[in-house]
């Protein structure tokens, strides 16, 4: 890619212990394929290597675009944090699992957590 006779290479990082990891884990589910970073940059109005200098820690991610992208993946904030739960993944394992279950299925297993609790 190049702007104005500049080569951009954009970075990946699929750590997903670094924010710039999260942000690439989190663009790869989007749609059927994924999205680019260079996607989530227009989205947000940023330069895909800015993006790229977030994925890659070269930058810090500031919390202005931290909220940005949150909304426009369609996540919480801290799901881009170091060291969160993935939230929005965990959900989804849960959904599938329940639409898989009968009314009585799904009952008798949230009876059966909230007698694990007390």
């Amino acid at each position: 890619m190049s702007r104005g006779g500049k080569s951009t290479k954009i970075m990946v990082n699929r750590d997903k212990t670094t924010t710039g990891g999260l942000i690439d884990h989190y663009l790869s589910q989007k749609g059927d394929r994924g999205w680019t970073q260079t996607h989530l940059a227009g989205k947000i109005g940023v330069s895909a290597a800015e993006v790229s200098r977030w994925v890659t820690g070269e930058r810090p991610l500031p919390e202005k675009r931290r909220h940005e992208i949150a909304k426009v993946l369609d996540i919480q904030q801290e799901d881009l944090l170091p060291g969160a739960p993935m939230r929005s993944d965990v959900k989804r394992l849960y959904i599938r699992e329940i639409d898989k279950m009968s009314d009585s299925e799904v009952r008798a297993k949230l009876e059966e957590h909230m007698d694990s609790k007390r």
